[in-house]
């Protein structure tokens, strides 16, 4: 494994997980100006699809390096 492969986990890990609207008090059909009216359900299916994937991403790789895994 190379260093680059090690920062693309951790930023897919920032962006997909740690910065997932869907993580930042976002209410699905909300109105109120959280954002919750502008994604599609579609939209919603992929950000969750993309945390879900990155996760076991990182689990995997923790498992392998020794790490323990402490995320969500």
């Amino acid at each position: 494994m190379k260093w680059s492969d090690v920062q693309s986990l951790v930023n897919d890990y920032e962006n997909e997980v740690v910065y997932n609207p869907l993580n930042s008090g976002l209410v699905v059909g909300c109105e109120c100006g959280c954002g919750g009216d502008s994604y599609t359900p579609e939209e919603l299916d992929r950000l969750e699809q993309a945390e879900g994937e990155t996760i076991k991403k990182v689990v995997e790789f923790c498992k392998t390096k020794g790490i323990e895994y402490d995320g969500r």
